[in-house]
């Protein structure tokens, strides 16, 4: 576009400066040569110079006339030139910032030394069966315990009484999750001491110097246990609170409560065979109970309530007894006892 732009100006310029050449009169010359005119004899030679501007008649190519001679006419103005810029294309687009990423790592490329294994077929097992339930053991009542991969009811199982592994002793049952021995009449249940398994062990407390009594009430070396007493060849019988022969004193009456207070007086009360003994006081509020130690049978009577009452004994031995509200019969607290000899 530019280089016709500046042709343009070019030929505009040389027509400006060249005058304008008048048209050909070859044509003419060539039909005057053509037509034959008479030749005047009497007019005189002609002197003046020879027309040299005149060109041979040759034919000439009006396209090659066209190229050669320059076009004298007046450029057309009419028209303003074109003067729009000259599009050189879509310009860099300058808005987007830079891309100073780092480039992508390429120094690791594709291993292809390993060539893939294509000789074992794909697995095409089936999937592992699902369908059948995992064992989870078994399911317990709300009154069962599982114990060692077992449900037991801990209240009555021998084997885990109570807690799981709990056993109980031979001759033993579990009741109510305890470990304890089925005796027989006359025997007491006694526990026992710990060691692998859990209960006790059946005595008679009416003979037994380990448990004369009660269970633990142990004799002391060279007694013997009589009617459930500790007894000592020779007729003594230490029973708390009266423990040697010295603590007791002869008499017939046991006064307790009012001015004595809270005690029997006299506590231990050595009396003979066939001898009524009488308890003053007020068993409203100190209730007369025998104690189940000493000799059997104890012929002092529960009494709760009245001022007095009187027992004969007729057999020798030692009788224990307490207040019902303030002793024990193990002989603590407000307690005594009764020794009659033949």
């Amino acid at each position: 576009m530019r280089r016709f732009t500046l042709l343009v100006a070019g030929l505009a310029a040389a027509c400006s400066s060249t005058p304008s050449t008048p048209p050909s009169t070859d044509a003419g010359a060539d039909s005057a040569t053509d037509s034959v005119a008479p030749v005047d004899t009497n007019a005189p030679p002609d002197s003046s110079p020879a027309d040299t501007s005149t060109r041979p008649d040759t034919p000439t190519d009006s396209a090659l006339v066209d190229s050669v001679r320059p076009d004298t006419a007046a450029p057309d103005t009419s028209t303003p030139m074109d003067t729009a810029p000259v599009d050189t294309g879509v310009p860099a687009d300058t808005t987007m910032p830079r891309d100073t990423s780092p480039l992508m790592d390429t120094s690791t490329g594709v291993d292809t030394a390993a060539p893939v294994d294509t000789a074992r077929p794909p697995d095409t097992a089936p999937p592992p069966d699902t369908a059948v339930p995992v064992d989870t053991g078994p399911t317990c009542t709300a009154a069962q315990t599982l114990c060692a991969g077992a449900c037991v009811d801990t209240r009555t199982d021998g084997s885990n009484c109570g807690t799981c592994g709990t056993r109980c002793c031979a001759g033993n049952t579990c009741s109510a999750g305890t470990c304890a021995p089925g005796c027989a009449a006359g025997m007491t249940a006694c526990p026992g001491a710990m060691s692998s398994c859990r209960g006790g062990t059946c005595h008679n407390l009416q003979t037994d110097p380990a448990n004369c009594g009660t269970c633990g009430n142990a004799c002391a070396a060279g007694q013997t246990c009589t009617d459930g007493m500790c007894r000592t060849p020779g007729g003594f019988m230490a029973l708390a609170p009266c423990n040697a022969a010295s603590d007791y004193m002869e008499g017939a009456t046991i006064r307790f409560g009012g001015d004595v207070g809270f005690v029997y007086s006299p506590r231990c009360l050595r009396v003979r065979a066939g001898t009524r003994v009488t308890w003053s006081g007020g068993f409203g509020g100190h209730p007369l109970e025998p104690s189940s130690r000493g000799t059997s049978p104890n012929p002092i009577p529960s009494t709760g309530g009245g001022d007095t009452v009187s027992v004969t004994f007729g057999t020798a031995g030692f009788y224990p007894y307490y207040c019902g509200f303030h002793g024990s019969s193990g002989g603590g607290g407000m307690a005594g006892v009764v020794q009659v000899v033949p």
